[in-house]
């Protein structure tokens, strides 16, 4: 198609209604991105490490978005769930004062999986949500990073007896399948 014989302002509005018609493709994919994006979320009810929170007692339940409750008894301290999206809610329920809070968080874009603490949360320590890394401990105490599988030169060795999704290893590092049902 040539513009070449066609009015000036004819040729500038056209030009205008291409530039917003990307400008609004642009943005749809941005939106739907950002929509779509899927999170796993850690509910933690754990102590500091450093000491500046403790752990709330049993009977503690946490709601995400309005789902069902997780709930915080006989020894649970941590549970999980699927999110999609970006900002979420949290009601927390079953305080040693008999009160309901709701919090909102928000979860950052570029992180797969991502852990809030509700001791933390209610006491108002930043960040709300971290970035939770799993660590492979193995028989001898050494940690490996959670790569280990699929970094270039990283090998699971001297692994814990049950292993990382089925795959069992001997204390010499030998990696085997677990056992036929």
């Amino acid at each position: 198609m040539s513009d070449k014989g066609t009015d000036p302002k004819i040729r500038k509005r056209r030009l205008i209604v291409r530039c917003a018609a990307l400008a609004l493709y642009i943005g749809l994919i941005v939106l739907a991105f950002m929509g779509g994006k899927g999170h796993t979320l850690l509910v933690d009810n754990k102590d500091a490490e450093d000491g500046s929170y403790k752990a709330f007692p049993d009977g503690l339940s946490v709601s995400v978005d309005g789902r069902e409750p997780i709930a915080f008894e006989f020894g649970v301290d941590r549970d999980m769930v699927k999110l999609i999206g970006q900002s979420h809610t949290l009601k927390i329920e079953g305080l040693p004062d008999g009160k309901t809070v709701v919090r909102q968080i928000r979860l950052p874009v570029g992180a797969e999986m991502l852990l809030v603490s509700v001791p933390r949360l209610m006491a108002g320590l930043k960040p709300d949500v971290e970035v939770f890394v799993p660590k492979i401990v193995t028989t001898s105490g050494q940690s490996l990073e959670s790569n280990a599988f699929t970094s270039p030169g990283g090998t699971p060795q001297n692994m814990a007896p049950e292993g990382v999704n089925g795959v069992l290893a001997s204390p010499e590092g030998e990696v085997t399948a677990p056992p036929a049902p």
